[in-house]
């Protein structure tokens, strides 16, 4: 299940479920380890377009009381409006930027 967070002594068996944070939309996660904070980021199912978030964990005092802090929006996916909008304005800055953005296309 997305969210719930488990530990193990050596890392590799005798895993203990912990507590459940997040929504269950949470699809993808990556985590960053900061000193006792801890850098959740995650996809949600259902986000059109899709984005990036991050929450983050305080790790300081028991790990069933841990709680996830409110989602920052960290990268959102381009919609096809916004990539015609980002041509345009390219082509506008130069014949050389012109002939570099058609090009690609």
């Amino acid at each position: 299940m997305p969210g719930v967070l488990y530990r193990s002594r050596d890392g590799l068996s005798e895993f203990e479920e912990g507590p459940q944070l997040f929504n269950p939309g949470m699809r993808h996660s990556a985590i960053l380890r900061r000193g006792q904070r801890l850098y959740v980021f995650w996809t949600a199912r259902g986000d059109a377009p899709e984005r990036i978030w991050v929450s983050t964990i305080d790790m300081a005092g028991n790990w069933m009381s841990w709680r996830e802090s409110a989602p920052v929006e960290v990268l959102r996916a381009l919609t096809p409006l916004s990539v015609k909008t980002h041509v345009h304005a390219a082509c506008a800055t130069s014949s050389r930027a012109r002939t570099s953005v058609m090009t690609r296309w």
